[in-house]
């Protein structure tokens, strides 16, 4: 699998300029109606999942990445491309992901009330969106395994391939994304799992102000943190 080989996904383009506008509360309540219009938009979805992940879930991302590092290796990049956003990614990160990454498997959020709930993602924000969802978690499961920020590479029907932040529990497979939860179970991820405690001390070298969620691995950020994370990875090898 390699990106010229990628259809135009990502892009919701059977959605117009309105409701591309929508909150994730929106697109939940527009995507997982029971009408035509919502039962259209989830048989176009499953289909074109299928179609280009036939392993589904079991398929990895990890081809991507090698292939997005060689690229931005090379000078090159992905402007007019499908996969433009890979550009604000620094390819010492994407090796990284590449050498460490794990691939996830999303949890549906299918059969929750989450959209109704007072608290929402909000636009842009995945990395502040998994930090808020690990803290509360952790603070209110105090006695389970804790939940983990996890950063790298997402793709789906309606996600872009892109740097996103996400969560697991512990060193866990599964992975919960709150801040794509209309359409996180039709993606495929690839990332690096922290510790809040490791977060903090990352984001402080980046970022020191209270309460900024960088993303870790953007290109003009990981270049600050590159040998500390890799003293991190190094360890848990040890």
């Amino acid at each position: 699998m390699f990106l010229e080989d990628i259809p135009s996904f990502g892009r919701r383009l059977h959605m117009d300029t309105e409701e591309l506008q929508r909150s994730e509360r929106e697109a939940w309540q527009l995507i997982h109606a029971k009408t035509k219009r919502g039962s259209a938009y989830r048989r176009r979805n499953h289909e074109q999942f299928a179609t280009f992940f036939p392993e589904g879930h079991r398929t990895s991302l990890r081809e991507i990445v090698t292939y997005a590092a060689e690229v931005l290796e090379g000078g090159l990049n992905f402007v007019g491309t499908r996969a433009y956003l890979l550009d604000q990614v620094h390819p010492r990160a994407l090796r990284l992901i590449e050498k460490h990454g794990k691939d996830y498997w999303p949890l549906t959020w299918r059969g929750t009330e989450i959209h109704t709930d007072t608290v929402q993602p909000q636009p842009r924000s995945c990395a502040a969106d998994a930090i808020h969802l690990a803290r509360l978690f952790n603070r209110t499961t105090p006695g389970r395994t804790h939940i983990t920020y996890v950063e790298g590479i997402t793709f789906g029907p309606d996600v872009p391939i892109m740097l996103h932040a996400w969560n697991a529990r512990g060193w866990g497979g599964k992975c919960r994304d709150w801040s794509h939860y209309s359409v996180s179970h039709w993606s495929r991820y690839i990332g690096i799992p922290f510790t809040l405690t490791e977060w903090e001390e990352l984001r402080m070298l980046i970022a020191p102000q209270e309460n900024a969620c960088p993303l870790l691995f953007a290109d003009t950020h990981f270049p600050l943190i590159e040998g500390r994370v890799v003293e991190i990875l190094e360890k848990r090898k040890g």
